[in-house]
């Protein structure tokens, strides 16, 4: 279990739990040595296959020093690849079969990393003007659901990036998305 804790005022005795990525045993539930980020750490998510976390880390007031950062969770080392994000991180989903990792930002983009090349594949804008609140991977059909943060429209990203709205007659959807990949619901 990965904690991101950018609090200083920690409880604990033995953890200084500003800017790190506590990790959690699951089967002792022992915390094990806390992993340094050099910014408060934010949204994660990880991709299972490849066996690396995705973190955003930054700052809002300085968004020039907002990134994404890699974390192998093998050894629990933060990787030397890390990209900038010149806005705050909404939403991070990974997409394992696909190799895909979809990071959304406040000002509307997505930015889409190849997580075995750890590289950009592409910036699309889904938004014009707000953010997107949520995304969310379907595994078994590849596309990519995003929530507007207004909480009126929903999107859908296909392999090839199209993107289509999918309201479906709805004015109010919500931001928060959640799949069932067995249903597809």
């Amino acid at each position: 279990i990965y904690v991101s804790t950018n609090n200083d005022e920690s409880e604990s005795k033995d953890i200084q739990s500003s800017n790190k990525i506590i990790v959690i045993d699951g089967s002792n539930k022992e915390i094990t040595t806390p992993v340094n980020t050099t910014e408060s750490p934010g949204i994660m998510d990880i991709d299972p296959k490849l066996r690396k976390l995705y973190l955003y880390v930054g700052n809002e007031s300085d968004p020039a020093n907002n990134h994404i950062i890699i974390m192998d969770t093998k050894n629990d080392k933060i990787l030397p690849t890390n990209f900038r994000i010149n806005n705050s991180v909404s939403s991070i989903a990974i997409n394992p079969n696909k190799s895909k990792v979809y990071v959304a930002d406040d000002s509307g983009h997505i930015t889409i990393f190849d997580s075995k090349k750890d590289s950009v594949v592409k910036r699309i804008g889904v938004t014009e003007s707000e953010s997107i609140n949520d995304l969310i991977v379907d595994p078994k059909t590849n596309k990519v659901y995003i929530a507007a943060a207004d909480g009126k429209r929903l999107f859908v990203m296909d392999e090839s990036y199209k993107i289509s709205n999918v309201n479906g007659g709805y004015s109010d959807l919500g931001t928060i998305l959640a799949i069932d990949p067995n249903t597809h619901r």
